[in-house]
């Protein structure tokens, strides 16, 4: 939904890339949730895993992503 590339894994973990949105996000989910930000491994490279959970435990995760999409979007947009 916001663009961001994920990998179809069949674990307990959601793997996402944010691209250049990711320094932002790191730093706009600080305070909200523990996840890993970025791997070592070659295979994973830009990527940030998230533990799965219940639909209404990553509601504010996603509230909080989509807020910085579009700041950033707004922001760009006014430039």
């Amino acid at each position: 939904m916001l663009g961001f590339r994920t990998l179809n894994g069949h674990g307990n973990f959601l793997h996402v890339s944010f691209g250049s949105y990711a320094p932002t996000v790191f730093a706009s989910l600080e305070s909200l949730v523990l996840f890993r930000q970025d791997f070592g491994d070659a295979c994973l490279a830009g990527y940030s895993r998230f533990s799965s959970t219940t639909t209404e435990e990553f509601v504010p995760i996603v509230d909080r992503i989509r807020k910085v999409v579009n700041d950033q979007t707004n922001k760009k947009v006014s430039l």
